[in-house]
């Protein structure tokens, strides 16, 4: 998905029990390292709370990236939550049959 300046869109959803709940939009992911650690430090939509809550759990993430993107913010996202939840398993994972899991 493109925004109107032409700039991917990355959507952001989770479910913290993989095999029972429904997946929770935790809103756009910034592309600018900067942004991403705001908007976690901000609780990511519920995101941050749902990681802390499942400590070591089964907590998961699914990041929906445009396959054009230049950037790889499902790469960047993994990075920054290995950094500030250690003791979490963290994997980054893309492709096609990810994006209908995952709406805002």
């Amino acid at each position: 998905e493109r925004g109107e300046g032409g700039e991917a869109i990355n959507r952001c959803c989770y479910r913290t029990d993989p095999l029972l709940d429904e997946w929770r939009p935790c809103g756009l992911v910034p592309p600018a390292a900067e942004d991403r650690e705001r908007w976690f430090d901000e609780g990511a939509s519920g995101l941050a709370d749902a990681l802390r809550r499942t400590k070591g759990g089964n907590a998961m993430t699914l990041i929906r990236q445009d396959f054009d993107a230049s950037y790889r913010v499902a790469n960047r996202l993994a990075e920054l939550l290995r950094s500030r939840l250690p003791d979490h398993h963290v994997y980054a994972e893309e492709g096609p049959g990810l994006r209908a899991s995952c709406s805002e």
